[in-house]
């Protein structure tokens, strides 16, 4: 259930996304974005998955009417936007560890057994 419902907010908000940035309707969008992710699954890749990732997008919205350097345009600019927000919250989470991830004390632990 949380895999489909991950799933479904995933595409729904990078479709949003690229129909704005392309400006059109989500309708339109969305079989870009479904492109994309099915490219990111491929077992050869760029690095980073560039190149397969746009590739993907942009072949996947000429079946909606965009023209191809636009779609090639647009999903770099989602790509990207979503390595940036990978990024930010991975540097977020860096700074501001959560304790119950923090390792454990040897000593601390130690001195918390009771002695015999």
């Amino acid at each position: 259930w949380w895999t489909v419902a991950n799933w479904a907010l995933k595409l729904s908000v990078q479709a949003w996304l690229l129909a704005l940035m392309l400006g059109t309707s989500f309708t339109t969008a969305f079989p870009g974005v479904v492109g994309a992710e099915g490219a990111a699954i491929l077992p050869v890749q760029g690095v980073a998955g560039f190149g397969t990732y746009e590739a993907g997008a942009a072949a996947a919205l000429l079946t909606s009417g965009i023209a191809l350097k636009s779609g090639l345009q647009a999903a770099l600019a989602l790509h990207l936007f979503i390595f940036g927000s990978a990024i930010a919250t991975g540097a977020i989470a860096w700074l501001f560890p959560s304790k119950s991830t923090l390792p454990e004390d040897p000593a601390a632990e130690a001195a918390r057994k009771p002695s015999l």
